[in-house]
């Protein structure tokens, strides 16, 4: 299963979870079956809020996401 989440930093698995879900710098995506963590740059850095973050994140195939509040 892959869990995507949105981060403040590239900090691996000791990077924090990002207040504002659609203002995220960084995406942090965790496959519990490999037990790997993957962080990558957030492609659109400017505007869209969270619906520019939904349209990016879909494209890692997450099964789940966790954040810590939307809207």
């Amino acid at each position: 299963m892959k869990i995507a989440m949105p981060v403040d930093e590239d900090k691996g698995k000791d990077s924090k979870i990002c207040d504002h879900f659609g203002q995220t710098p960084y995406w942090a995506v965790y496959d519990t079956e490999k037990k790997t963590i993957k962080i990558k740059k957030r492609e659109c850095q400017h505007g869209g809020g969270g619906c520019a973050a939904v349209d990016e994140i879909v494209l890692f195939g997450p099964d789940k996401i966790y954040v810590l509040g939307m809207g």
